[in-house]
């Protein structure tokens, strides 16, 4: 008798769990969604009172202006005719009828945004450097090494955007890290030219897009990912590439 109570008392123990489980989960599921959720990306013609804009336009989604017309893009450019996530690269991109080019953001020891996919440059450059350990004083005069005897310098973040604009291209930006600072700097660099229609910020890290849209929720964000790997440091995948949360090839 004593053992068929004890078996009893367990079996309404374990179901008291269960129904525990099967009942708070949820709840704290739903609860921790509306505490992180941001919302879509809102359209530029929205009257923003937190960013001071008083924007009455015809209210059209950034999401469908930013994919209107896309037919293709370059993966940091064309870096099979000129070094990647280069102003050269950019230009071949356009030539060879890119509607769109994709580019890796870093920044530099003294607060400069600035287009490297590695955290070094050694792949790409003539000297090994950790970018975010370096002053864009010395960066900028780093050497791209050649493709196809084309070769170029590091460009600035700033200074892609505003070729990028010129010349008619749309703008995929890869963060490799959540670093705040630099994530700020971004959403500064979309809102002072009003190009929310056309830069998408991405990122493999997903604290990223979390972090911009809380700053600015017109920006529109995505989440790269991959079913073996995060993110990796170049196509063959031969050294990690690591980012503040996660280590992976």
């Amino acid at each position: 008798m004593t053992l068929t109570i004890v078996t009893f008392l367990m079996i309404v123990g374990r179901c008291t769990i269960l129904i525990y489980l099967v009942f708070c989960v949820p709840i704290l599921t739903t609860i921790l969604y509306f505490i992180f959720k941001n919302d879509t990306a809102a359209s530029s013609s929205v009257s923003l009172q937190n960013f001071g804009f008083d924007l009455n336009l015809k209210l059209i989604k950034n999401q469908e202006l930013f994919f209107k017309n896309f037919n293709f893009g370059g993966h940091r450019g064309s870096p099979e005719k000129a070094p990647e996530n280069s102003l050269a690269s950019f230009l071949k991109a356009k030539e060879d009828g890119c509607d769109l080019v994709e580019f890796d953001i870093h920044m530099s020891s003294d607060g400069v945004p600035l287009l490297m996919h590695d955290d070094t440059t050694e792949r790409t450059g003539n000297a090994n450097l950790k970018v975010e350990e370096t002053k864009w004083e010395v960066l900028k005069g780093i050497e791209l090494k050649p493709v196809k005897n084309m070769t170029d310098k590091i460009p600035k973040l700033n200074e892609v955007i505003d070729w990028c604009v010129e010349n008619g291209l749309k703008m995929l930006f890869d963060m490799k890290n959540d670093n705040i600072a630099l994530i700020e700097l971004v959403a500064e660099e979309i809102r002072k030219r009003n190009i929310y229609d056309r830069v998408l910020v991405s990122s493999f890290n997903p604290i990223v897009p979390w972090r911009l849209k809380k700053i600015d929720p017109r920006i529109i964000t995505g989440i790269t990912l991959d079913r073996s790997y995060y993110s990796y440091s170049d196509d063959f995948r031969k050294s990690p590439f690591t980012t503040n949360i996660f280590a992976h090839f």
